[in-house]
């Protein structure tokens, strides 16, 4: 089983869109684990709101949403969002787990 933080997929759902709401990052996240049987992503309440305190330079409340701060697009580039996941899981899901948040994050 591969295990992805929280702030892992809150990043990669802000890549593609200014704001989340907790109750969107769950249904991706269901979505995600229905369709890649050995991914477990470690969402929760108290995951989500470690996260942003943890990365206050890249994420910020928004009344109900999560939102990107003004300098998520100079940390959160294609390097570093790839460098999240590298430890994560093996390199022959990483292209098709990115593609579906890609997917569902529309």
């Amino acid at each position: 089983m591969h295990h992805i933080e929280a702030e892992v997929l809150i990043a990669n759902v802000l890549k593609r869109r200014e704001k989340v709401s907790i109750r969107e990052l769950i249904d991706i996240e269901e979505k995600i684990t229905k369709k890649f049987s050995s991914i477990n992503i470690l969402l929760s309440n108290s995951t989500i709101y470690f996260a942003i305190q943890y990365y206050p330079e890249i994420f910020k409340w928004n009344d109900k949403y999560i939102q990107r701060t003004e300098k998520y697009n100079d940390i959160c580039n294609d390097h570093y969002l790839d460098s999240l996941l590298n430890y994560q899981i093996p390199e022959n899901l990483k292209s098709e787990f990115l593609s579906s948040i890609a997917e569902y994050a529309k």
